[in-house]
């Protein structure tokens, strides 16, 4: 993985730097290198046969290899400003000026009523369905937790500048791949 890593930020890289493509272009052009070296390496393992831990192993290998031909050792820069905004970027503030980012507040609230929300349904199904769900106040302490670890956070982010964007990315896809 981190060697498709290297070898998709290289490409764009050179993409965004030496041929001034607009970096939301490099991005879905990476996410299909990515998907197809994948699709590549997941044919050699299912279709001829190889074993998962040699295409791996040479996948790393190959990708390292293409990771310098592009680079050719060197690095490049600097990066388009929207990208630097979205990989640096912080969630921008809204409403009145406090201690806290108020829209990492916000959002904050937003995840504690998305996950009691999911832990409640989560619990009824199991009812439903006549599995034993944990006793009531094992239950009841459980969303304690989580709502306390999610307020911490929450907290911590909110007093610096707020919620980073890549955060809310990375968040997205954990959800996306989560139902997938």
């Amino acid at each position: 993985v981190g060697s498709l890593t290297a070898l998709v930020g290289a490409v764009a890289a050179v993409l965004m730097v030496e041929h001034q493509l607009a970096w939301p272009l490099a991005v879905v052009v990476t996410l299909l290198i990515g998907a197809a070296a994948g699709a590549v390496q997941g044919f050699f393992i299912a279709y001829v046969g190889i074993p998962s831990f040699i295409v791996t192993l040479a996948g790393m290998l190959l990708f390292r290899g293409l990771t310098e031909i592009f680079l050719r050792g060197q690095t490049l820069g600097p990066f388009p400003e929207g990208l630097q905004k979205v990989a640096n970027g912080f969630l921008p503030e809204v409403g009145p000026v406090t201690n806290y980012h108020n829209l990492t507040l916000l959002l904050g609230l937003g995840v504690i009523a998305l996950v009691v929300n999911q832990e409640i349904r989560n619990r009824a199904r199991q009812a439903e369905f006549d599995l034993a769900p944990l006793p009531k106040n094992l239950f009841v302490l459980k969303l304690v937790a989580l709502v306390a670890a999610i307020t911490v956070a929450t907290l911590l982010l909110a007093s610096y500048k707020g919620a980073p964007v890549v955060l809310l990315i990375l968040a997205v896809l954990l959800v996306c791949f989560g139902y997938v």
